[in-house]
């Protein structure tokens, strides 16, 4: 934040910089999802994100959607998707605090899979760059603990290789794949807590 900023012999602004994850929670468990950012202040209210996160695949989206048609599956999900990025954020406020907004690049490799009632599996598996743009809002409690989160969309182009494979009983497994090119929307979230340092 601005009060914690203090200028260098060459009268030039040393800005805060910041390190936070997000919620420690099922660490230990294999479909946790784990994710840090590095925060540097670049000028009084802006600063340069960069982010790691990897994260299970849920099928959350496709099962609001399947409730919302009042349409029941016995859908197994599996897999990860690893993102790594880099975004700019502006802090109206002050930095570090309040209301922010991001624009942001990340490459995202997928490795996924859906299994539907035993009888037919669809994988997905490739990687993608995508921009994505966030709104968010942090606190920083007595210029050292930091807490932050963020909402927004992203769009990436995709290079994906898609199986479905069919294992109906009394018949060999058969396989389709394909190689394809896409370009996906999704809905993107973090929620961050760190230390705050002096550069």
């Amino acid at each position: 934040c601005p009060d914690r900023q203090r200028p260098n012999p060459r009268g030039r602004l040393i800005e805060a910089s910041l390190f936070a994850v997000n919620a420690p929670v099922r660490w230990h468990q294999a479909e946790a999802s784990v994710a840090a950012s590095a925060y540097v202040g670049v000028a009084r209210h802006y600063a340069i994100r960069l982010n790691v996160a990897t994260y299970p695949h849920t099928g959350l989206a496709k099962e609001a959607y399947y409730a919302f048609q009042g349409v029941g599956g016995e859908t197994a999900y599996s897999g990860r998707t690893t993102d790594v990025g880099i975004g700019a954020m502006m802090f109206p406020r002050k930095l570090w605090s309040g209301i922010s907004f991001e624009l942001g690049a990340l490459r995202r490799v997928i490795d996924v899979r859906e299994q539907f009632d035993y009888q037919k599996s669809e994988a997905r598996k490739g990687a993608g760059i995508v921009g994505r743009a966030l709104v968010g809002w942090s606190w920083l409690f007595g210029d050292r603990v930091f807490v932050a989160t963020g909402v927004g969309m992203s769009i990436g182009r995709y290079a994906l290789r898609e199986d479905t494979i069919y294992m109906d009983p009394g018949y060999p497994a058969m396989d389709e794949g394909r190689n394809v090119v896409v370009f996906e929307p999704s809905f993107e979230g973090y929620f961050r807590i760190g230390i705050a340092a002096t550069l």
